[in-house]
């Protein structure tokens, strides 16, 4: 059997821990950062090999200085360790609040069925 016609099956574990980890992270790359889950992951829906889908909402004031598209590819490097499908949406703090109340949209659906998270504590202390 080749390789592309075998079945894989991935189980990936998300606890809230991990969650609130993987915020901090996030929020350790980008200060202001506000990270909220959304799709099946925060529906409840999810299958074992589901992604995590994430929106990040950051400053306007940031965005206007960085690249959507390389300031997501490199959390997703950053993000690779834990080994999990992340989807990364990033948008500005103006963006979010323009299309949140909107009808059919990303940022609606995530702001209507999913949820902020809270970052882990930081993991070193002072000193």
């Amino acid at each position: 059997m080749s390789t592309s016609a075998r079945h894989h099956s991935y189980h990936y574990r998300v606890d809230e821990p991990l969650l609130r980890t993987i915020a901090a992270e996030i929020q350790a790359a980008i200060p202001g950062a506000e990270v909220r889950l959304f799709g099946s992951r925060a529906c409840g829906t999810a299958r074992p090999d589901s992604d995590l889908d994430l929106l990040i909402t950051v400053p306007d004031a940031w965005l206007a200085n960085h690249s959507r598209l390389n300031e997501t590819d490199a959390l997703g490097w950053k993000l690779a360790h834990h080994r999990l499908p992340i989807e990364l949406l990033l948008y500005s703090a103006s963006e979010v609040e323009h299309r949140r109340h909107g009808g059919i949209n990303v940022i609606a659906e995530a702001f209507r069925y999913g949820r902020r998270l809270d970052p882990a504590e930081p993991l070193h202390g002072p000193g």
